[in-house]
C-alpha cells in the first residue's frame, strides 16, 4: 500500500527524519494509525497502540504520549524503529513532531480594514 505523508512547511520528509535520526540519534514524531474499529473507540486505538508498540520490539523508542480518544501515538524513535513504522500496516501516517511557535496577535495587522475584528465597537448590534 502506497503512503502519502504531507507535512508542514519546514517539517522534514520520513526520510530525512531516517537519515536525522541516523546521524543525531532518537526523532520525535506523531504516528496515524490505522484502527480497523470505524468509529474508532477509546479501546481500538488502545489496543492499535499496544499492537504497534509490539511491532517496535528490538528497536529504540519510547512512546510519548498515548492518545485515548483519536488515532495518534507521540513517539521518540531510532532510524531502526522509524524504518519499522513506515513498513507496518498499522501506520498511515507519519509526522515530525515539532514545536510551533505561536502566532503573533495583533488586530490590527490581522484584520482588514472595515472587518469586525478591528474593533470591539463592531461587535455591538447595528440599531434597527
Amino acid at each position: 500500500m502506497a503512503r502519502t505523508v504531507s507535512a508542514p512547511r519546514d517539517s522534514l520528509t520520513v526520510e530525512e527524519l531516517v537519515t536525522t535520526a541516523e546521524r543525531q540519534g532518537p526523532v520525535r514524531v506523531i504516528v496515524a494509525l490505522a484502527v480497523e474499529d470505524p468509529g474508532p473507540s477509546s479501546e481500538a486505538v488502545a489496543q492499535t497502540q499496544s499492537q504497534l508498540l509490539k511491532e517496535l520490539a528490538g528497536t529504540a523508542h519510547v512512546a510519548l504520549r498515548r492518545y485515548t480518544t483519536i488515532p495518534f501515538l507521540a513517539l521518540a524513535v531510532s532510524a531502526d524503529a522509524l524504518r519499522r513504522l513506515m513498513s507496518s500496516p498499522r501506520v498511515i501516517g507519519i509526522r515530525e513532531d515539532l514545536l510551533l511557535e505561536p502566532q503573533e496577535s495583533s488586530r490590527s495587522s490581522q484584520c482588514p480594514k472595515g472587518h469586525p475584528g478591528r474593533s470591539p465597537r463592531a461587535l455591538r448590534r447595528a440599531p434597527g
